[in-house]
């Protein structure tokens, strides 16, 4: 997957982003957050927030592609095309 997305080093989660976003951003406990292989070492982590759309939507079929649930997902939504 990391492939893919050739600038990102490493996909993680924490609860500690306080320098990362503002107080004021409404986000959940766990926040995603990217390491990003180009940007100067101490500046290089990103938030889900900064992240490009299509680097979101690659995690988001990597875990749809291993989730127990993906056959159940996959016959909903080809049974509800019109």
């Amino acid at each position: 997957m990391l492939a893919l997305i050739d600038w990102v080093a490493d996909i993680d989660t924490s609860p500690m982003v306080g320098e990362l976003l503002s107080p004021s951003v409404a986000r959940s406990k766990q926040v995603l957050k990217f390491t990003d292989r180009f940007m100067k070492q101490n500046r290089n982590t990103l938030t889900a927030y900064d992240a490009s759309e299509g680097a979101l939507y690659i995690l988001f079929c990597a875990i749809l592609c291993l989730s127990p649930m993906r056959r159940a997902c996959l016959l909903s939504t080809i049974s509800t095309k019109p």
